[in-house]
């Protein structure tokens, strides 16, 4: 009989445990809770986001999570309409506009190594200026409901400044207004900008389907200052004779320093193999900008972006010896890391967990950081590689995380996006030479 009572005791706490530590669910878009683990099953409730379900089972039935709704009707509800979350489920509060939002807590899933504060006129500052660039797939082109912003800022917030490709869509600035919020909800104080749409519409040649987006910087108030408006490289900004979408670029200075200031050009190359050629003339011009905005007086210059070219050594270079002509006055960095004899590590993001092909994982490496040798005097290593901490690429979709909560990497890649940012380190408290 004591057995019998010990065992019920022990059955018992370990529901509770079970209940205690059991995962929940937020519907993320309009989502069906049917009766059965099946799309032809009858639907029990249309649910709209944000709602928060609890999770009645761990292991997921033909792609479904059993959930228990609040009339405490149970059902199941797809897993690429909702994301999971571990531990009790959180109380719903209302945002700033009054309509209900999940409390996301903060991530501590990524950071960039950073050398210890230093006092500058009385002020604690960090030596490291970092910069980064992230190709958002379609940023805007759906609801803020359906992108991660959490994962989003735990990348940008590391950084001072950081280019943003593919902007576009309806939902653009609310999309980037979002990542903002969720920003300065870790007491930060960020801001952005975004460019003009640029690109092709209605343009005579059929080649050049129509296509237009923005481009964006983000960047820490407290740690830069934007130095003017940022403007379009060039003109007209759209059906321009070379680019697809002409580059955007912008003036930063860092604040509590020596007056190191930066000019930023950031580019997102056409990637259509029918027109090939317009990459070709691109990247072309990007390297002659290079040359030509350093004898018009600022040095430091950097260009940064998806140019869709791989590095020389590998396959299917697509032009990238247009990056680098013989007489460059500029540095690539991700080729510096590779010609260390690092590794190199795609910066599109995988859409398999396993391939047979053994390069798979390592390229093609499409987003690239051009340097002017004058700013050298600011870069903190030469060569610049990843091992020294001097710049990086954020796997984001490798983290265990998802893996261990059911993400599939296709769904990743649609809350975040198909490319992975990288980012590199100037020294804050370098002195400005030019």
């Amino acid at each position: 009989m004591k057995n019998q009572i010990a065992l019920i005791i022990l059955v018992v706490f370990f529901v509770l445990v079970a209940s205690v530590r059991a995962d929940f669910i937020e519907v993320r878009r309009s989502a069906h809770v049917r009766m059965d683990p099946d799309s032809a099953s009858a639907s029990i409730i249309n649910l709209q986001p944000p709602i928060q379900l609890h999770l009645l089972q761990d292991q997921q039935e033909n792609g479904y999570y059993l959930v228990e709704l609040d009339s405490g009707d149970e059902g199941w509800i797809y897993r690429t309409l909702v994301r999971r979350f571990p531990g009790i489920m959180p109380d719903l509060v209302a945002d700033p506009e009054g309509s209900l939002a999940f409390q996301q807590s903060e991530s501590d899933r990524f950071q960039i190594p950073r050398d210890p504060p230093v006092s500058v006129n009385g002020v604690q500052v960090a030596p490291d200026l970092v910069v980064g660039s992230w190709n958002i797939k379609w940023f805007g082109q759906r609801d803020p409901s359906e992108y991660d912003f959490v994962t989003m800022a735990d990348f940008v917030e590391e950084c001072d400044v950081v280019a943003i490709q593919e902007v576009r869509g309806s939902y653009d600035r609310a999309c980037l207004n979002a990542l903002i919020k969720e920003l300065n909800g870790r007491d930060r104080n960020f801001r952005f900008r975004m460019s003009d749409r640029t690109g092709y519409f209605h343009n005579p040649d059929p080649r050049k389907r129509t296509y237009t987006e923005s481009f964006a910087f983000i960047w820490d108030s407290d740690r830069l200052r934007l130095k003017g408006a940022p403007v379009l490289a060039d003109s007209p900004a759209i059906n321009h004779p070379v680019f697809r979408q002409v580059p955007y670029m912008a003036d930063f200075e860092v604040i509590q320093g020596h007056g190191f200031d930066f000019r930023i050009l950031t580019t997102h190359t056409v990637y259509n193999a029918t027109i090939n050629y317009v990459r070709r003339d691109e990247i072309e011009w990007i390297s002659g900008w290079m040359l030509d905005t350093q004898a018009d007086g600022e040095q430091d210059l950097i260009a940064i972006g998806d140019f869709n070219a791989n590095p020389p050594s590998q396959t299917s270079a697509h032009f990238f010896e247009e990056i680098v002509p013989d007489d460059a006055d500029f540095r690539v960095l991700m080729y510096e890391s590779e010609g260390a004899g690092e590794e190199s590590i795609r910066t599109t993001t995988p859409t398999l967990d396993y391939s047979p092909n053994p390069l798979y994982r390592n390229y093609p490496v499409y987003d690239h950081i051009l340097v002017s040798h004058a700013a050298s005097v600011a870069l903190p290593v030469d060569p610049m590689t990843r091992s020294a901490d001097a710049m990086g690429i954020y796997r984001f979709d490798d983290d265990p995380w998802w893996d261990e909560h059911g993400w599939t990497r296709r769904e990743v890649i649609s809350a975040v996006s198909d490319h992975r940012p990288i980012w590199f380190k100037f020294e804050y408290l370098a002195d400005d030479l030019d």
